[in-house]
């Protein structure tokens, strides 16, 4: 019988004995396979006939003759010769073919698993396969320290320069100021207890004005902006912010912005390079830190970027920027919002999460209707949310971003509402919908007629808004709170301040801070520090009636 004659499958004889295991076995799998992938009718059919085919083939392939191995003599004969005898090769086909299928039916078999568990099975309609949802990922959010009302620590008095307390640790201070018998940049490691002096990275002999900036993030990461002040027909070596030294400065010449950059608390200082002409600190001399200006989220930072100064206006458009190597280098996170909104007047960031908030308004100065957007992938794409809240921008922040329960998908919105110049607790209103809906803050809690002041507003790491509070205390209590005052204010007429938080949905806000004695408005800035065990408050009193003031560093722990 030749191996060109045609076999019909529908003639097929049953396979040997030692293969019907096997076929039983692959017919099995063939049924699996079918529930699981598109299915083929012939699929099994076809199996079963190669199998067939290779039992007939090998009963039709003649015997291999008979091998005779002669003697030394060259005789042959049964005598003289040896016989290897019937070799049937046929059977060795049969079971390398049989092998062969198995391991292909297995291989099949996992691929066609693999595909069955990363697409699913196939859809109602017989398309192809959809794809199985995958199930979320728990978000993990971070111990919190308990809240609970702080004590009043010892005091550091007269210091000359604007403290900054780091924010990741509150035992690390700053302090810098341009103005009275010289400038001054210098640290404390303890708390304000001891100093030392950094060294500037270049001369302050044409020093113009002097800021400073201290990552939230990482209380030893610090900017250093230092305006020199350049002669008229000086050149203006521009290596931070290209604004192309057009600043003009009293009595001719230009203002010459450098900013520089250091990880190791102020000891080594390197240039940095912005992608946009502006600065981050804005024009002119104030005696309070900007708390909001570099704001942190995760391992990233953000900057707003002034970038349309004017030697009147210090506060005009800004830019949003981003960093994820601690200030080194610098990437625009606004591209896509400058195109919908190009006036953009303030921005906030949630601590956790990738979510940012900004205001766009037709004009950035003084009170003006505003537009509210919305990032959640870092700046990269901007949604309109609607109206923002009303707000002043030279009041204050009037927004601050954070996270209910540290829950970086869970992002608040705080915003002091302006409907009078005589604010009220109530005036503190939050979004928990990303600013579509706002709920007002209670005026339960504090004392009556008390009222906050924003340029101490920040966020717990539970999502509570922290905010500083004044009041005329009525004769011999401090704030309506009963403690008796035993001494005048040091700070000017009898008043007094205090912390308090609020959590949206609480129905009255609760102490963190005893009321001090002081002048409210020389309240220059309230830090609020936590790590993971504690949370502490610090506040910066200086009396801004001088030109050179001196500053009290009042902490809370």
């Amino acid at each position: 019988m030749s191996d060109d004659i045609p076999r019909a499958p529908s003639n097929l004889e049953p396979l040997p004995a030692e293969l019907l295991d096997i076929e039983r076995r692959l017919l099995a799998d063939g049924a699996v396979w079918e529930r699981r992938v598109p299915s083929s009718a012939s699929f099994t059919q076809r199996i079963r006939s190669v199998l067939q085919e290779d039992s007939m083939r090998d009963s039709e392939i003649p015997a291999e003759r008979t091998e005779t191995l002669t003697d030394d003599t060259g005789a042959s004969g049964i005598g003289s010769s040896s016989q290897r005898g019937w070799r049937p090769p046929s059977r060795w086909r049969t079971l390398v073919a049989t092998v062969a299928a198995v391991v292909i039916v297995a291989l099949l078999g996992a691929v066609f698993a693999t595909l069955a568990q990363n697409h699913g099975r196939p859809n109602a309609a017989g398309t192809g396969p959809t794809r199985k949802p995958q199930t979320p990922v728990p978000v993990s959010t971070p111990a919190l320290p308990p809240i609970h009302l702080l004590s009043e620590q010892p005091s550091t008095t007269n210091q000359p320069g604007i403290p900054i307390v780091g924010q990741s640790n509150p035992q690390i201070m700053y302090e810098y100021a341009d103005n009275g018998p010289g400038p001054v940049l210098r640290r404390s490691d303890d708390g304000g207890k001891s100093w030392r002096d950094l060294a500037f990275p270049q001369s302050t002999v044409s020093l113009g004005a002097l800021y400073l900036a201290v990552s939230p993030l990482d209380a030893q990461n610090v900017l250093l902006e230092m305006d020199v002040n350049i002669p008229a027909g000086g050149v203006c070596q521009v290596h931070a912010d290209a604004r192309n030294a057009n600043i003009p400065a009293s009595g001719g010449g230009t203002i010459c912005p450098q900013m520089y950059h250091s990880e190791d608390g102020g000891t080594i200082w390197r240039p940095v390079s912005l992608p946009i002409a502006g600065s981050i600190f804005g024009n002119g001399v104030v005696f309070y830190y900007n708390s909001m200006v570099v704001q942190g989220q995760g391992n990233r930072l953000y900057a707003r970027v002034y970038d349309k100064l004017t030697a009147t206006n210090p506060q005009l458009d800004i830019r949003i920027l981003s960093t994820t190597d601690n200030g080194a280098s610098w990437h625009v996170a606004d591209a896509s919002l400058v195109k919908q909104a190009p006036h953009v007047c303030e921005y906030a960031a949630t601590p956790a999460g990738s979510t940012l908030f900004a205001v766009s308004a037709v004009s950035c100065i003084g009170t003006s209707d505003g537009t509210l957007w919305r990032s959640d992938d870092a700046g990269a794409n901007w949604t309109r949310v609607g109206p923002a809240p009303a707000w002043v921008l030279i009041s204050g922040p009037p927004l601050v971003a954070a996270n209910a329960g540290g829950d970086p998908n869970r992002p608040l919105l705080y915003a002091e509402q302006m409907p009078s110049p005589v604010t009220a607790a109530s005036d503190i209103s939050v979004s928990t919908d990303g600013g579509k809906t706002w709920q007002n803050a209670p005026l339960a809690g504090v004392p009556a007629k008390a009222q906050p002041l924003m340029m101490g507003s920040a966020a717990l790491p539970d999502g509570s808004i922290v905010t500083a509070f004044s009041g005329a205390a009525p004769s011999g209590v401090q704030g309506g709170l009963g403690v008796p005052t035993a001494t005048p204010s040091l700070y000017g007429s009898q008043g007094d301040v205090a912390c308090y938080y609020w959590s949206p949905g609480a129905s009255a806000w609760k102490s963190l801070t005893p009321a001090i004695p002081m002048l409210p408005s020389n309240l220059s800035n309230v830090f609020v520090s936590n790590t993971s065990a504690r949370i502490a408050v610090t506040l910066s009193i200086g009396d801004i009636s001088t030109s050179s003031p001196l500053y009290t560093i009042q902490p809370f722990a």
